[in-house]
């Protein structure tokens, strides 16, 4: 639930949860080193910029929409492997295996026959079923949201709090671009690879896309 301590952490908050993520109980843990993982966030800047049409995945975040053949909504342009969804490095190659098989196709006849053999599809199909299996078993629950303090860093490159967030809302804020535009989250480094999903959230509405830089 949060790490503590000065020039260094000194100890962890740690809790056990509902399945809404509501705090059940809570204790705290002495330590000299935390180390925290939870989802992946595709990266799909580059096809956002060439116009490529984009859908939700399971878990919430903006993917690169494709068809059977990994054909995006622009002509030409393609896309395999995690801006298409994260699904592992065994799916990612597949689909890297699927649309070089439909680029090839595309550029020898641009119509007729189907380029993706049966047995490469249904593959396709049982990795990206597990995926969701996956991102459906353990998804982030709203809960999250209320183990927040006014002091609770939200955008660590700009250092934004919790509070500058709310402070941004009060004065009329209705959705994450104009949180970031009144209280700067986002604006850093990272440009909300690391906040983004967390803004999107206590601004009440799905991650989105990323705009043009």
């Amino acid at each position: 639930m949060a790490a503590h301590g000065s020039s260094r952490v000194t100890h962890v908050t740690v809790a056990r949860l509902d399945a809404e993520w509501r705090v059940l109980s809570s204790r705290t843990v002495e330590c000299d080193a935390v180390a925290v993982g939870y989802g992946f966030v595709p990266q799909i800047d580059l096809a956002v910029q060439l116009g490529c049409a984009t859908t939700h995945s399971a878990d919430g975040n903006p993917v690169v929409d494709v068809d059977e053949g990994q054909r995006t909504s622009v002509a030409s342009v393609y896309a395999a492997g995690e801006p298409t969804g994260v699904g592992g490095a065994e799916l990612a190659e597949l689909e890297g295996r699927t649309a070089g098989l439909t680029i090839a196709h595309d550029l020898a006849s641009g119509e007729g026959g189907d380029p993706v053999p049966g047995v490469l599809r249904r593959r396709g199909e049982r990795l990206r079923a597990f995926a969701r299996a996956l991102q459906e078993a353990y998804p982030v629950q709203p809960g999250w949201q209320d183990w927040l303090h006014d002091d609770t860093l939200v955008c660590r490159c700009e250092e934004v709090p919790v509070s500058r967030i709310r402070e941004a809302m009060d004065l009329g804020a209705t959705d994450a671009r104009s949180i970031k535009l009144l209280a700067r989250p986002g604006m850093g480094w990272c440009q909300g690879r690391i906040c983004g999903y967390a803004v999107s959230c206590l601004a009440g509405e799905r991650p989105q896309a990323p705009g043009a830089p």
